[in-house]
């Protein structure tokens, strides 16, 4: 049995991450900002009670930022919540080694998928 991963749009491409590192996929609310943070940190939302901070995903992938939309969504790693385009849905490798052993090269919803970790998303938020 493969993999699970979230597909999700941005910036006209495809992506896929694990589905274990995704925490929810949720609506955007009220963003307020936070002055002085790094650059693709848009600002933090209450979420449920909790505060979450909200990164641009597009900023960390060196891509243009887009305009929010009714598709946009929050896509939330650990305890923070990443602005994506809009979410497709849940595919499922052949072979856990699918996956790991390449960056694009799975077919959904008619684009070429592009596979993301968690742990470098993360990572790129750090100073």
């Amino acid at each position: 049995m493969g993999q699970q991963f979230v597909t999700f749009g941005l910036s006209e491409k495809t992506y896929a991450i694990p589905i274990e590192d995704v925490r929810a996929i949720e609506r955007v609310s009220t963003i307020r900002p936070v002055p002085g943070a790094y650059a693709a940190i848009v600002g933090v939302m209450n979420l449920r009670g909790s505060l979450l901070t909200v990164a641009d995903l597009h900023i960390v992938f060196n891509l243009a930022p887009q305009p929010l939309t009714e598709k946009t969504r929050l896509l939330v790693i650990d305890s923070v919540g990443f602005l994506i385009d809009e979410t497709f849905s849940v595919v499922e490798t052949e072979t856990d080694e699918e996956a790991s052993s390449q960056t694009v090269g799975m077919t959904a919803v008619g684009r070429d998928i592009c596979f993301v970790q968690a742990e470098p998303l993360l990572t790129a938020l750090r100073p």
